[in-house]
C-alpha cells in the first residue's frame, strides 16, 4: 500500500510540474527526463524514474501522438 501511495505522489508530482511549465506534460517529462541523462539536473528522489530509457521513449511517442494532429492541416 505504501507503494501505491508514492506511485500516486510521483504521478502527481509529475503533473504538477508539467502544468507549472505550461507546456503539455508528455513534453515536461521528456525534458526532466533528458536533462538528468546528460547531466544538466539532478531529479529528487523518487523521480530518477523519469530518466529511464523506456519512460523517455514513451513520452517522446506521447508528445507526438498528441502533437501531430493539432499542428497537421485538416
Amino acid at each position: 500500500m505504501e507503494q501505491l501511495d508514492q506511485v500516486i505522489t510521483l504521478i502527481a508530482l509529475s503533473m504538477g510540474v508539467g502544468w507549472a511549465s505550461g507546456i503539455n506534460l508528455y513534453a515536461a517529462i521528456l525534458m526532466l527526463g533528458l536533462m538528468s541523462n546528460m547531466g544538466h539536473m539532478a531529479l529528487p528522489p523518487g523521480l530518477e524514474l523519469l530518466s529511464d530509457p523506456m519512460v523517455l521513449i514513451a513520452a517522446g511517442f506521447m508528445y507526438c501522438v498528441e502533437f501531430l494532429p493539432i499542428k497537421s492541416p485538416v
